[in-house]
């Protein structure tokens, strides 16, 4: 089960770009039974091996931008840590409700930006990379608490804050998303706040999906993929919420 979850999500990172954490964490919550804490620690470890393939396939086609990506990992980074390190403390003093609260109200957010992000098209661009470093340290805490955001808002901030081209918005985001996903990964191995098991089985069988999604992403439709896809994450997020306002009962 866990190989054949972890080929689909990779599938649709490949095949729509979508975050991994957007649909990973749901799924090892709602439908692995894997704890909360956990459950964010293996998203992430995950979308970083995958998203790793990815960055390289940028890089080589230069389709990154270094100068701006420094910015955001000056705040990215530190971000990520002090995410991951809060889940830790959360775990520690038993409140797997707010994590769950916390997990689902930023999947439904994201998947949400993801489904607008389309629809922006700002008529003037600015270009102030330095306030990018500020404003991804909030990304990264994100990231690391809950898994999700470094695609839709690390998009969003690239497209709002610089005048990059489109193609180099996406790489120097999948960069980033990256950076932070090692990074906060490694604070949830330091913790325990992982589950290896579940993470190897999800591998075996996202190498083979991302690989897939990618070789396909000129033949099929990626538009309709992604908002079925992510409509179904904003769902399973506000599923998450409810169940947190269960558990708090």
């Amino acid at each position: 089960m866990e190989t054949l979850f972890g080929f689909a999500i990779a599938f649709v990172i490949g095949l729509t770009g979508i975050g991994g954490g957007t649909l990973a964490t749901p799924a090892l919550i709602l439908l692995l039974k894997v704890p909360p804490s956990e459950s964010v620690g293996t998203a992430l470890l995950f979308s970083a091996f995958i998203k790793l393939s990815a960055s390289l396939l940028y890089l080589y086609r230069k389709q990154v931008n270094f100068k701006v990506l420094s910015f955001m990992l000056l705040g990215g980074t530190p971000g990520a840590a002090i995410g991951a390190i809060c889940v830790h403390r959360f775990q520690v003093t038993q409140h797997p409700r707010v994590i769950l609260a916390i997990v689902g109200a930023t999947v439904a957010v994201s998947a949400g930006f993801n489904l607008l992000r389309d629809e922006l098209h700002p008529v003037h661009r600015v270009h102030r990379p330095k306030l990018l470093a500020s404003l991804s340290l909030l990304v990264g805490v994100q990231v690391g608490f809950s898994s999700v955001g470094a695609g839709a808002l690390g998009t969003v901030l690239l497209f709002g804050l610089t005048e990059l081209a489109p193609v180099t918005v996406v790489g120097t985001d999948i960069a980033f998303g990256t950076a932070v996903s090692v990074v906060g990964s490694g604070v949830h191995i330091a913790t325990g706040t992982l589950n290896g098991a579940v993470l190897w089985k999800m591998l075996a069988g996202g190498v083979i999906g991302v690989l897939t999604g990618s070789s396909l992403a000129s033949a099929v439709s990626p538009r309709i993929v992604r908002i079925a896809v992510l409509s179904w994450a904003a769902a399973m997020g506000l599923l998450l919420i409810y169940k947190s306002l269960v558990l708090g009962g």
